[in-house]
């Protein structure tokens, strides 16, 4: 386990190497910790990341807009038993946000959707598919047919450059575009709902 109080230091420590988890938080004094976070993300110094924050961190929050983090923990609100269970599940695959931070976070999908290009139509098939709906119940519930459901999902999971809805479900979740289902669950790779236990 490292320890460093600098943006540049961390930065220096991880080049040549790639670790496994980093925990990183999102105020420095020589750089911005989003700036941080994006940069890590883009030379894919580290395979897990879980952002410690705090709802005063809002702004910073709020610019998360393209980062990939597997984890937000509110250290302020999220029991230890929580955030242990948190820093488990992304150990297995999983992304945990806590609850009291999802509000901050709303603005991501919509920076990730003129990133991604996204329509309206295919937004509204992805607000509803990236819950885990299969096709013919999402047809019915956007009032259109299963085979139009099943273009728009095959053009968001190209959009996303994931091999499947199972991670497409993932990625939506990870960037914003769906929410936790509830405080106590998280999504896997699979689009498998898990309970978090402490």
């Amino acid at each position: 386990m490292e320890y460093h109080l600098k943006g540049a230091g961390l930065i220096n420590a991880l080049q040549g190497r790639r670790i496994n988890f980093l925990l990183i938080g999102l105020h420095f004094p020589d750089t911005d910790g989003v700036d941080l976070i994006q940069e890590i993300c883009k030379q894919r110094l580290a395979e897990h990341i879980v952002v410690i924050a705090e709802k005063h961190y809002r702004p910073l929050l709020a610019a998360l807009h393209t980062s990939r983090v597997d984890a937000i923990i509110d250290t302020f609100n999220d029991s230890m038993g929580t955030i242990r269970a948190a820093l488990r599940s992304v150990q297995n695959g999983q992304v945990y946000v806590s609850p009291m931070l999802e509000p901050y976070l709303q603005m991501r999908h919509q920076t990730m959707t003129k990133l991604m290009h996204l329509t309206q139509a295919e937004l509204r098939v992805l607000r509803i598919i990236g819950s885990g709906i299969d096709d013919s119940a999402a047809a019915g519930i956007l009032g259109v047919s299963e085979a139009t459901v099943h273009s728009h999902r095959r053009s968001i999971i190209g959009k996303f450059k994931v091999s499947s809805s199972a991670k497409l479900v993932y990625e939506a979740v990870r960037l914003g575009f769906v929410r936790m289902p509830s405080m106590d669950t998280t999504l896997t790779p699979d689009g498998v709902k898990s309970i978090l236990l402490p």
